[in-house]
């Protein structure tokens, strides 16, 4: 089992607009180790190169939209916690994508920091770390 003190979670935030991920550094690159970039397709290059304990994507992007994505990242990365966020979304689409495993967590845009840090610490578990942080 990882020790979380020692070892932060590795998190990989999408989103296509700068501002965003910009805040999303500042707000959590004190807890965890933040990696971003600004489309799915480049989050499906860097998750192929390297494992993340969390994954948070932003639902509307360019090319992949945030559930597109959280599906491919899925099925690459099983044991990966995988957080959507949205300012505007089909509610139905979340739960269905939800009950599919898709996702495990939305957060409505804009987010409560403290709740989606919870989240994200409570949502990786033991094993999730472990995967994450071997190979």
């Amino acid at each position: 089992m990882v020790d979380r003190q020692d070892s932060p979670l590795l998190v990989l935030y999408v989103d296509d607009e700068s501002a965003n991920r910009v805040v999303f550094e500042a707000c959590f690159g004190q807890d965890f180790i933040v990696s971003s970039v600004d489309s799915g397709e480049e989050g499906l290059a860097r998750i192929q190169d390297q494992d993340f304990h969390v994954i948070v994507a932003d639902e509307r992007m360019p090319g992949l939209t945030g559930q597109e994505f959280l599906k491919i990242a899925a099925q690459l990365r099983p044991q990966t916690l995988r957080i959507l966020v949205s300012a505007f979304v089909d509610e139905s689409d979340v739960f269905a994508a939800i009950d599919a495993g898709i996702i495990h967590a939305f957060y409505r845009k804009p987010w409560n920091y403290e709740a989606l840090r919870e989240s994200m610490l409570s949502g990786a578990s033991p094993e999730r770390c472990v995967a994450a942080t071997s190979g």
